[in-house]
């Protein structure tokens, strides 16, 4: 969520998801999970 949301370090979306898919069924990351999405070109972007 750190690096997704850019709080404490630099934002990296995309290791920011990665981390979020690999906490699995975690109720919050599966929500976070929801606010983000793989554009055309396989860029993570908040929607």
């Amino acid at each position: 969520m750190m690096y997704a949301e850019g709080i404490g370090v630099r934002e990296n979306i995309e290791k920011g998801v990665e981390y979020l898919k690999a906490a699995g069924n975690y109720g919050p990351a599966m929500e976070a999970l929801k606010h983000y999405k793989k554009s055309l070109f396989g860029v993570w972007r908040r929607k």
